[in-house]
């Protein structure tokens, strides 16, 4: 059988090549040892075979030389130029943090069903304004991850599939145009900016996040390169470099050593995640604290032109808890909360915030019963937080308002005058 004599060496290596991509590991022992008895054989390779270099970085050198050294594969060091070749860039864009830009942010908090997690800014080659890439969900894994302790053998729980997605914001003129990155894409949660010193091309290092142990890759997404993809009469989009091209299989020749310090490579991109406060806090700051200072002097006239603008239900949460940590009179504060809790929508995405419990709980120690009736409002669906503020309303000596969210609770307690607003 002369073709598959050509061709047996060829298979048996298929899983290592660049167009498979070597999800497996690195070649192994029982790969050689076949390979060393279809050359026993007679079965002669027709070429050698171009292994993926992330799949060389993983493999045992000793196989290497051995698949080398009986004409299996084709095996070149690399130069120091190409363990080097990429290096991180920061954006070269503007990002104009305008009254556009506000209200959308502050409009849209979620992509389709998934809540946004965390933006950042990147740059589009040949666009000096900059774009947001924005995700939400998770990559899925395992939810817990406990083996044999103390207390017995603890059960994993199933490796769950991914629920995530990602999209590019740009402004054009005094709307968002949103431009879905598409369900191939992996979770993504920040990516790193990376220049090609060889040509000068542009990519983003997705992936490398944590799924739990078990889960397969080694308990972590791979990473990929994220490229421009320019369709006719479109705007820029994001694609997959695929793992078999030139740029790819040279990113894996740098940094496809699991965990190598070693060369310039880059950490997971999960650690430059930046989550939605810490990038509107950045970019409105002066906004912000106009806001906040407005809210403690009780300026109505700058209230009145920073939600024409738009607030942030961070901002409101922050303010409340700003108010109820201030040295006023509880008369001069229920003034400014009456303000604060007006909008019904706005307080209820406010008590939803990072910084919603500290909010909350700060309410419990001063804020009169007959006031809470617009919180009660927003927590409703939220039985546990409001059982836990009504054991901190017993706890803190408050047994009419504790009442008043037992009864908000459905639950029946001691009679209490009930509340007048």
């Amino acid at each position: 059988m002369p073709e598959l004599t050509a061709r047996i060496h060829e298979s048996l290596l298929a899983p290592y090549t660049p167009e498979n991509g070597c999800y497996g590991g690195g070649v192994g022992p029982e790969v050689l040892d076949k390979a060393r008895v279809l050359i026993e054989a007679s079965a002669r390779p027709r070429k050698p075979v171009v292994l993926d270099t992330g799949c060389v970085a993983v493999t045992s050198p000793a196989i290497l030389q051995a698949l080398k050294a009986a004409g299996l594969i084709t095996l070149e060091p690399p130069s120091p130029a190409e363990m080097h070749r990429f290096v991180d860039e920061a954006p070269n864009c503007r990002f104009n943090a305008n009254e556009v830009w506000r209200r959308s942010l502050i409009k849209t908090r979620s992509l389709g069903d998934i809540p946004i997690d965390g933006m950042q800014v990147i740059s589009v080659p040949g666009e000096a304004d900059c774009a947001l890439l924005v995700w939400g969900g998770d990559a899925g894994g395992r939810v817990d991850y406990v083996e044999d302790g103390f207390t017995g053998m603890q059960h994993l729980s199933p490796c769950a599939d991914g629920h995530h997605a990602a999209a590019l914001w740009r402004v054009a003129g005094d709307t968002l145009q949103q431009t879905d990155l598409g369900e191939e894409m992996p979770s993504i949660q920040g990516v790193i900016p990376l220049r090609d010193t060889a040509n000068g091309d542009h990519f983003f290092l997705a992936g490398g996040l944590n799924t739990g142990g078990g889960c397969g890759g080694g308990g972590f997404t791979p990473q990929v390169l994220l490229s421009w993809h320019n369709p006719p009469d479109a705007k820029k989009r994001l694609q997959i470099l695929p793992r078999k091209s030139m740029g790819m299989q040279a990113f894996l020749q740098q940094c496809g050593m699991p965990a190598d310090d070693s060369h310039d490579c880059f950490h997971p991109t999960g650690d430059v995640t930046e989550p939605n406060i810490s990038f509107i806090d950045q970019h409105w700051a002066s906004d912000r604290k106009a806001y906040l200072d407005a809210v403690l002097s009780l300026d109505y006239a700058v209230l009145r032109s920073e939600q024409k603008f738009g607030i942030f239900p961070e901002w409101l949460a922050q303010a409340i808890d700003a108010v109820s940590k201030a040295n006023m009179p509880v008369e001069d504060k229920r003034k400014r909360t009456a303000w604060l809790f007006r909008d019904p929508a706005l307080l209820a995405q406010a008590m939803q915030t990072s910084a919603s419990y500290e909010m909350q709980t700060g309410l419990v120690a001063w804020l009169p019963r007959e006031d809470w009736r617009p919180v009660i409002k927003a927590l409703q669906g939220k039985d546990l937080i409001l059982d836990s503020l009504r054991t901190q309303a017993e706890g803190q000596g408050k047994p009419a308002l504790a009442c008043t969210l037992a009864n908000a609770l459905g639950r029946v307690c001691s009679k209490v005058p009930p509340a007048t607003n």
